[in-house]
């Protein structure tokens, strides 16, 4: 490997770690915020799951009576 190329990897190599560095404050933060924000759906109860998901059913029948009502 001639020492242009082992330049260049180098310095490619430092960059991401500098980027890895100065942004893993803000990727710990990110994760602790998807982590919340999913966090609700584990305290749903079984009766919660089947009340969400029965909603779900009657608004995409909805939707889909609506687009075929708009196609016709």
């Amino acid at each position: 490997m001639s020492s242009g190329v082992w330049a260049r990897l180098r310095g490619a190599v430092g960059e991401e770690w500098d980027r890895h560095v100065r942004f893993r404050d803000l990727h710990r933060l990110l994760d602790e915020y998807r982590h919340a924000r999913v966090a609700w759906v584990d305290e749903l109860t079984e009766a919660d799951l089947v009340a969400m998901r029965c909603g779900l059913v009657e608004r995409l029948q909805e939707e889909c009576v609506r687009e075929l009502g708009d196609v016709s």
